[in-house]
């Protein structure tokens, strides 16, 4: 049967009536009254009212009443607002606390539906069905090299998705949360959060989730034999063995992707995906970045991307070039030899030319060389000797250098990477490459003021349950001025 309809003032009525409510809001401890004006303030400005066209699709019209879906978001997004891992320990939580089962909208009088109806929800957002794990091949353990990241497994492989999205762009997964997720972005541009919607400047980073699951998977045989590379259940589908270069450790998990653009409230998500660990962080950054092109509302227009050397990708620069955006991407120097996309870019500057830190092109004496132009319809740039341009340069050039009486060139592949729309080195590249870090910032707040990092979940549904809930959670604190205040402990509640 269909859910009733979502009236959010009748809810706020309901939870000033609360005497539960009342009494932590006059409770004598100044800690309890700051973080319960906090929550209030949260659940007045999440607002579900629009959601209900979309949530009443995901029900039949007949068979019996369903559980409140309105509540059971609310319970969830207060569960990580408060840095609640487990749905089984929140679930413990409601039971002992009635001021915040009236908070997630269940008089006093109401019981709790049972603990089954929160990972229902998940499965039905998430158009799936309950699932007791799948049977694989026993997976291996990945080494990577300490200090970089994990190689691709494929090369040209980006290069290859940039063709294929040319003709068929892709289809993000999850449309129940996505349907739901536009409705999000809509209320944050329409009170201004991102910013100046024709000159967008979005971030992008990767960052390991570990899985709550046993990486060495369930045997399925009986016959005693070690070692055993008989095919194996794993109770989490989703989870791969992949390579943290910054713990230079290997996890067993997702590799979460989010693109974040950023307002007068900082940081706010754009589009968050979860892949497989052990996905390049280049590739699972290309292909969530076509897949967040096709929900945008088309009034948002995209002009510059900051995001560090795993981006450092000849297709990204390409597609860049293909839209108007201004890439701020550092060099690969720790893969001078082959990136992502299977290009060798140390070969191809001529006549002496080299790169400094700054990833500018030198002349053989040491100085940025001047781009002067292209030739054959863009197919050449050509970079001309900077004592000619600058006669008042005062340096002792080579006896055979060769830009000394003529220009060199760089091929178009070469030049989109390493002559960039601004320079490298510039002031102005460099103030916008710093803003890069504001998605690990986002990051923080949701790995570990928000406990993904510990939440140990062991299904596809529930992990994007929760990532759509911690973006949608984000935006919710923007609307209700909640996002440059500190994050109270949860341990204030007794929790």
């Amino acid at each position: 049967m269909l859910p009733k309809p979502y009236d959010h003032q009748e809810y706020l009525r309901q939870v000033h009536s609360s005497e539960a409510v009342a009494a932590m809001v006059t409770s004598p401890n100044a800690q309890v009254r700051e973080l319960w004006s906090r929550l209030l303030r949260l659940v007045a400005a999440a607002d579900p009212s629009s959601f209900h066209p979309d949530i009443r699709s995901w029900y039949a019209p007949i068979g019996r009443p369903p559980k409140d879906p309105y509540r059971i978001m609310r319970s969830l997004l207060l569960m990580i607002y408060l840095g609640h891992g487990s749905v089984r320990e929140w679930y413990l939580t409601l039971h002992h606390s009635s001021a915040l089962a009236a908070l997630c909208g269940w008089s006093a009088d109401e019981p709790l539906p049972a603990i089954g109806t929160f990972y229902m929800f998940s499965h039905r957002a998430c158009q799936t069905s309950p699932c007791r794990g799948v049977i694989r091949r026993k997976q291996r353990r990945i080494k990577g090299t300490k200090g970089e990241k994990l190689k691709p497994r494929r090369p040209q492989v980006v290069s290859r998705l940039l063709e294929r999205y040319r003709r068929h762009p892709p289809k993000p997964p999850f449309p129940r949360w996505l349907s739901l997720w536009a409705k999000v972005l809509a209320g944050s541009l329409e009170r201004g959060l991102l910013g100046n919607l024709d000159d967008v400047f979005y971030v992008g980073d990767g960052s390991p989730v570990p899985s709550g699951a046993n990486d060495r998977g369930h045997k399925t045989c009986d016959h005693g034999r070690e070692p055993c590379d008989c095919p194996r259940r794993y109770a989490d589908p989703g989870a791969r063995f992949g390579w943290d270069p910054n713990r230079e450790c290997t996890f067993f998990g997702r590799h979460l992707v989010t693109i974040a653009a950023l307002g007068p409230c900082g940081p706010l998500p754009l589009y968050p995906r979860f892949y497989q660990g052990n996905r390049h962080d280049g590739v699972a950054f290309f292909c969530a970045q076509e897949e967040m092109f096709q929900i945008l509302p088309g009034r948002v227009r995209l002009t510059k991307l900051a995001h560090d050397s795993a981006a450092d990708i000849l297709a990204i620069y390409q597609r860049c070039e293909e839209r108007g955006i201004t890439p701020f991407i550092d060099l690969n120097r720790r893969g001078t030899k082959e990136d992502a996309c299977g290009a060798s870019w140390t070969h191809q500057l001529p006549h002496g030319l080299r790169l400094d830190d700054q990833g500018r092109i030198l002349c053989p004496a040491g100085i940025p060389t001047v781009p002067r132009g292209s030739s054959h319809h863009g197919k050449y740039q050509h970079l001309d000797c900077p004592k000619r341009r600058h006669p008042e340069l005062k340096v002792s050039c080579p006896d055979s250098c060769h830009l000394s009486t003529k220009t060199a060139s760089l091929k178009r592949a070469a030049a989109l990477r390493l002559l960039t729309p601004v320079p490298r080195g510039s002031p102005t590249f460099q103030r916008y490459y710093k803003k890069r870090t504001y998605v690990e910032q986002w990051y923080k707040q949701a790995k570990v003021d928000f406990a993904m990092a510990t939440a140990g979940h062991r299904s596809d549904p529930f992990w994007n349950t929760r990532l759509y809930l911690t973006a949608m959670l984000m935006h919710f604190m923007a609307w209700a001025g909640l996002v440059k205040e500190k994050p109270m402990l949860r341990e204030v509640l007794g929790t």
